[in-house]
């Protein structure tokens, strides 16, 4: 009850200059002014980390250079110093280590999705929560969006009746421009640290496509079969790239599944046959 009567302490891992989604969690948390920035380790770039500490007034003795380094220092601070929890804006890979690390250390952990890169890390920190009985809160935040709460009461009211299929699609188009090429962090390690488990064969086929009269945008149309031991799966999707005038070099790639998971905004999978 203690903590209710002053605002939360924050820190932060990631975040920093160039960065996708770490002001947007800063933004957030300081939309009820019921929290203090207070420190972080924004890059693994040092001078990143001490620039974005500048930009937003913190001390500089508790900008950190290392994630380890900042769960421990903060740990050995006063109770009415330390940060109370840790905002984890990483890349995806890195979830793990990080909030065990600050779970270890006796700091609250808000995690931005995903949980964790693989089951068994997924797992392994839920025992973690247990065992230390911290919170471990994890940001699906289109959970609270109006519709997706009606869509909840109207499911679990019954008034929908049975339920027998559901299909939900994310359609978004950053990925479709190549911006890794232009340096964007985001997209690079989308490329580098999250492709598919590589298949054993990979073959796709264009099956349509089409322009606007406008010249201005493009519909891809595709379906990519993927076998992978033995099993044979295939992969669906459209998406609109509005920034050229005419057909791209992408349906070239799309037989990577590199390519797939990166630039197509709205895929799905679909078992098709187990020979």
């Amino acid at each position: 009850m203690d903590s209710w009567k002053r605002k939360l302490r924050m820190g932060m891992v990631g975040g920093g200059q160039g960065a996708f989604i770490g002001w947007v969690h800063r933004m957030a948390a300081a939309l009820d002014q019921q929290v203090d920035f207070a420190a972080g380790c924004f890059s693994r770039d040092f001078e990143n980390t001490k620039t974005t500490g500048a930009q937003l007034y913190l001390d500089p003795a508790r900008c950190y250079q290392t994630y380890q380094e900042m769960a421990e220092s903060e740990a050995k601070l006063p109770e009415d110093q330390r940060i109370d929890f840790v905002s984890i804006v990483t890349p995806n890979e890195s979830h793990f280590a990080i909030a065990k690390t600050f779970l270890e250390a006796g700091i609250h952990v808000v995690c931005d999705k995903p949980m964790t890169y693989t089951l068994a890390e997924a797992e392994e920190l839920v025992k973690i929560v247990g065992k230390t009985r911290l919170v471990f809160a994890l940001t699906h935040n289109y959970t609270g969006h109006p519709l997706v709460r009606h869509a909840r009461q109207l499911f679990a009211s019954g008034e929908m009746g049975t339920v027998r299929k559901v299909i939900v699609e994310y359609l978004q188009d950053f990925l479709m421009y190549p911006h890794e090429k232009e340096g964007q962090k985001q997209a690079i390690w989308l490329m580098v640290s999250t492709p598919l488990p590589p298949p054993v064969r990979c073959s796709s086929t264009l099956t349509s496509s089409s322009s606007s009269r406008s010249g201005k945008k493009v519909l891809l149309s595709a379906q990519i079969r993927v076998t992978r031991s033995s099993v044979i799966y295939s992969i669906r999707f459209s998406a609109w790239d509005p920034t050229s005038p005419r057909v791209p070099p992408r349906p070239a790639c799309l037989g990577s599944t590199r390519q797939t998971a990166c630039f197509c905004p709205s895929f799905s999978w679909g078992y098709i046959k187990k020979s």
